[in-house]
């Protein structure tokens, strides 16, 4: 949960999913329900009075928690926004057409300025 990730040790299934679809979900659900709790408890707490039942304490210790929960959830969703962004900038810089120069064909080793072919990842022979 914290950090910058887990690593991936190839145990997971091929069909495994990113959980952020439905972390964003659930914090989507979570922040109405919990400022209305905060709204409602505290609009109960100070409309009540010292001798009722709950007390206007506990009323108000309920509405600061709801707040809380409701902003610790705007934080979640903020940042997953952020990170599902991140990552989809990240993707669509991958996507760049290929550079003129490159090779058109796959495997046929690569032309150095000198005329030479260059065979394997910056190892030439001769």
């Amino acid at each position: 949960m914290f950090g910058r990730g887990r690593s991936h040790i190839g145990a997971e299934p091929m069909t495994a999913r990113n959980p952020l679809r439905v972390r964003l979900l659930l914090a989507m659900v979570y922040i109405p329900v919990f400022a209305a709790g905060a709204v409602l408890f505290g609009v109960w707490g100070l409309w009540s009075q010292a001798g009722d039942s709950p007390d206007p304490g506990v009323l108000m210790a309920l509405s600061f928690i709801c707040a809380v929960l409701a902003l610790l959830a705007l934080g979640e969703a903020v940042g997953i926004h952020h990170r599902r962004e991140r990552a989809r900038t990240r993707h669509e810089d991958t996507e760049e057409e290929p550079e003129p120069d490159a090779p058109e064909e796959p495997g046929r080793p690569e032309q150095r300025p000198d005329g030479q072919e260059r065979h394997g990842p910056g190892r030439g022979i001769g």
